[in-house]
């Protein structure tokens, strides 16, 4: 994963229960991240996105990215970041800040998928010039998924401060607590096989 010499990762998660908490927390944070020159990404919902643009003018140079098109899947969401990273490092930034918001999708193995990446990103960006505060909104989101937050996120994002969570757990630990998902099966069977006769004579 993309690294920089003496950067740490912050990750974050801010709890929300309305728009009005949701721009008066991450406005500020976007805004401090570019007067310092750093990049910043708001990675969310559309309806999201149109309340931080609003807010932050035509004018901040922050990327707009719907969730859906970025959280894909795991994988291919730490792919995302990774490409992201070496992007601004090979451009001069020093650092990227990201409001993120994970489509956690309404199954039980989707929530576990999302869990697990969230403690993986612990891990895989130790040592990344990245700050990325995930967003969760106490409205629309089971109360296991706020809960999991706390245990995902070492710190947790408020208004006008950053606490640690005392819930955290390693991901290595974490990770084992959390199983992982199987496949899933869908459409037709690929391979049919007939059996004529007793297969107990085999």
């Amino acid at each position: 994963m993309a690294e920089l010499a003496g950067a740490q990762l912050e990750h974050d998660a801010f709890l929300y229960g309305s728009d009005e908490q949701l721009v008066t927390a991450m406005v500020p944070f976007l805004r401090e991240g570019l007067t310092r020159g750093d990049a910043a990404a708001a990675v969310t919902t559309p309806g999201n996105l149109a309340l931080l643009r609003d807010r932050l003018g035509a004018d901040a140079h922050v990327s707009y990215v719907e969730a859906a098109d970025w959280y894909v899947r795991p994988a291919a969401a730490i792919a995302q970041f990774d490409a992201a990273i070496r992007e601004l490092i090979d451009g001069g930034a020093p650092h990227l800040r990201v409001v993120g918001e994970l489509p956690f999708g309404s199954t039980a193995g989707e929530h576990a998928s999302w869990n697990r990446y969230e403690a993986i990103v612990n891990e895989a960006f130790k040592r990344a010039p990245l700050w990325v505060v995930c967003l969760y909104d106490t409205r629309a989101l089971p109360e296991q998924l706020i809960e999991a937050a706390r245990r995902t996120h070492p710190t947790l994002f408020e208004a006008r401060r950053r606490r640690q969570s005392a819930d955290y757990v390693e991901p290595v630990v974490l990770l084992g607590q959390i199983p992982e998902p199987g496949v899933p099966v869908a459409g037709p069977p690929r391979l049919q096989l007939r059996i004529d006769g007793d297969p107990r004579g085999w």
